[in-house]
């Protein structure tokens, strides 16, 4: 059985935030969101890469990715792909 381990490296997390990573070729952006209406975005245009907290969900690039809760660590890959702790999310 072959498995996939997703390491976050350089996020330190903070009481009460979401840290949060964005991969974009060459590109790595790391945060801690707080609370709703918290984001951070990599790139430009129809390229640009976009993680939100809303509702106590979050979102990669408008797509809602299902519940996120404090503590969390989330990660928006170089394949466009979110995982957070860990686990992979697709969109709801």
């Amino acid at each position: 059985m072959l498995g996939l381990l997703i390491v976050m490296t350089g996020c330190t997390k903070e009481p009460g935030k979401v840290a949060c990573e964005i991969r974009h070729g060459n590109v790595t952006s790391k945060s801690n969101l707080s609370a709703d209406g918290a984001w951070e975005a990599v790139g430009e245009g129809a390229d640009a890469r976009r993680v939100d907290i809303r509702d106590g969900h979050v979102f990669a690039n408008g797509k809602d990715c299902g519940e996120i809760a404090a503590g969390d660590m989330v990660l928006l890959d170089d394949d466009n792909q979110l995982w957070v702790n860990g686990q992979k999310r697709k969109p709801q």
